[in-house]
């Protein structure tokens, strides 16, 4: 049988948000981005220690990407990527954060360009960005991408 148990951390939660990116890393959830009701877009990463019991905001340099909601993330190489989301409009951008340095980094993207994202699902797999879903200003629907990723590169 499964049930919920309520959890209270030892200190101060992030605000209530909703779209927002949620992942587990080395016994973290991880949360990026997200809108509160006030619709407050951000853009931080925060870390929930799942063995302290306790929340931060990691500290983060580098060129960071617009406070958004609705984007795609994924973490691999130790490095959170984000792509897409919504900051007022449809964002078409590819960042990535390194969990160790908390360096931001935006990635150059090439190819045939798209209207931009959000409301999607992607993963990483050899070296390339899946993208499932879409979401853009002029339409909505199962649109699929394929990106090359090279990850040597950054």
């Amino acid at each position: 049988m499964y049930s919920w148990k309520e959890i209270k951390s030892q200190n101060q939660n992030p605000c209530e948000r909703c779209y927002v990116a949620s992942f587990l890393h080395n016994n973290q959830i991880l949360l990026f981005g997200g809108v509160d009701d006030k619709r407050e877009r951000f853009n931080q990463v925060n870390a929930y220690s799942i063995s302290t019991n306790t929340w931060t905001e990691l500290p983060a340099e580098g060129e960071k990407p617009t406070p958004r909601s609705t984007s795609s993330c994924a973490i691999r190489y130790n490095k959170l990527f984000v792509y897409g989301g919504y900051d007022g409009d449809v964002c078409k951008d590819f960042y990535s954060f390194d969990l160790n340095s908390h360096f931001w980094q935006k990635i150059p993207t090439y190819g045939t360009p798209h209207d931009g994202t959000s409301r999607n699902n992607f993963g990483l797999y050899d070296d390339k960005l899946y993208i499932f879903g879409d979401k853009t200003h002029k339409k909505q629907g199962s649109v699929q991408f394929e990106k090359e990723v090279h990850f040597s590169s950054f």
